[in-house]
């Protein structure tokens, strides 16, 4: 899915393993690469790429599961307060995340590489073959609609 996606943004989609992708990058082996702002700051891939293009292409989620056995063993109160305290836990997160992106953008530009944010048109408009497919399909289809209703923040 992930190659599909690149390709119908016009990329060349290259795997590379991550302990091989900053030399990749030096070398020229690849052009660019998939990152987000935490990764390509601890990754130090800023010292061989002078642009970072926040194009929104992908919003990866952390998921928690429990297994269904242990979830029904549990009392309906600490069902609620595992439930609670994910819900706090989950905007908690959102702060930490936001807070630590921006302190990246901000060393980003004080070692001069310039941070791109493009109009995301053109990206909705060149996926939505892959939509339409994924829309057919039993499970993803399900899926695809939910995430579709959330509001980007």
């Amino acid at each position: 899915m992930a190659i599909n996606l690149l390709k119908m943004f016009g990329a060349s989609p290259t795997p590379i393993s991550w302990g091989e992708l900053y030399t990749a990058l030096q070398q020229g082996t690849v052009d660019g690469a998939e990152n987000n702002p935490p990764s390509f700051v601890s990754a130090r891939h800023y010292e061989v790429c002078k642009y970072f293009s926040l194009d929104k292409h992908t919003s990866p989620m952390d998921v928690v599961l429990a297994g269904k056995k242990a979830w029904d063993k549990l009392s309906e109160g600490d069902k609620a307060i595992i439930i609670e305290t994910f819900d706090i836990s989950v905007e908690y997160q959102k702060q930490l995340w936001d807070q630590v992106v921006e302190e990246n953008f901000a060393f980003l530009d004080s070692v001069g590489v310039e941070v791109i944010i493009p109009d995301y048109t053109p990206f909705v408009e060149a996926v939505q073959p892959m939509y339409k497919e994924y829309e057919k399909d039993e499970v993803i289809g399900h899926i695809l609609e939910k995430i579709k209703a959330i509001k980007p923040e």
